[in-house]
């Protein structure tokens, strides 16, 4: 089954490899993600590793430029405190590579 949102990630990632279509539709199809309701990140100073983004009520995956992995942080893992801070940073799209590299990048799900 091919997700309606799964098809407007694809368009909004174009940049992104067909693996992590892929991996956002087995997640989508085991029940992993909610939906999927990537957002583009905006990075307004055009210098992020990050492409794009999901929110949970206590994860935000994130979607980053030339990998084919999507990074999970949860309240679990990273507590939160960081993970509320990462969805300001990621809505703002402003600061939220520096962020992770920062706080959080090995402590992802």
């Amino acid at each position: 089954m091919v997700y309606p949102s799964l098809l407007n990630a694809w368009k909004i990632f174009g940049n992104c490899d067909i693996i992590i279509y892929n991996k956002l539709n087995y997640l989508a199809e085991n029940g992993l993600i909610g939906g999927i309701t990537m957002q583009p990140y905006l990075n307004i100073n055009g210098d992020s590793g990050v492409a794009g983004y999901e929110i949970g009520p206590d994860y935000i995956i994130v979607c980053f430029k030339n990998t084919y992995r999507l990074y999970r942080y949860s309240y679990r893992k990273v507590g939160k405190e960081n993970v509320e801070r990462m969805k300001i940073l990621a809505r703002n799209g402003d600061g939220l590579n520096s962020f992770i590299n920062k706080y959080v990048k090995f402590l992802y799900d």
